[in-house]
């Protein structure tokens, strides 16, 4: 493992490289991947970049994709005062899970929102591959409980 860094990226321009581990993330956490396939709305996620409403932090090794942390910035519909950072996607690929990679990726997006004068993040994640060690970690708060159920045939 090489130096690894972490930057601002748009969608667009990495795409292509993107693809591989979001589909591993999707085998790994996808909710009901034996009905809901695997189709990201490439168009409307570059839309929403091009409205910088989107917002992806990465970490490389080298020039390798190994991690990404992707949310969306808007005020909140409840609070309009409050700019929010929802979170749409975060990973570290399984080969950089046991060093400081996603602490780190973490903590660059919240500099990025900080920067961008957010000032609620949230994050969600599936209950069967928990992060609360690591958001705790990094004074985040337990704040909700997020149910699903799937409706389809």
């Amino acid at each position: 493992m090489s130096k690894v860094t972490y930057q601002r990226e748009r969608v667009r321009n990495m795409w292509n490289e993107a693809l591989p581990l979001l589909r591993e993330h999707y085998k790994e956490v996808g909710l009901y991947n034996d009905k809901v396939l695997f189709d990201p709305d490439v168009e409307k996620y570059e839309m929403l970049d091009d409205m910088d409403i989107l917002y992806i932090v990465t970490a490389r090794d080298e020039e390798k994709l190994v991690g990404y942390y992707a949310c969306f910035i808007q005020p909140n519909l409840h609070y309009k005062q409050t700019l929010a950072s929802t979170a749409d996607v975060f990973y570290v690929h399984p080969e950089y899970r046991k060093g400081f990679v996603g602490i780190k990726l973490l903590k660059e997006a919240e500099e990025h929102m900080r920067d961008l004068g957010v000032d609620v993040m949230t994050l969600a994640f599936k209950t069967y591959s928990p992060l609360d060690p690591l958001l705790e970690r990094l004074g985040w708060d337990y704040t909700e409980r997020f149910y699903s159920k799937y409706l389809g045939d």
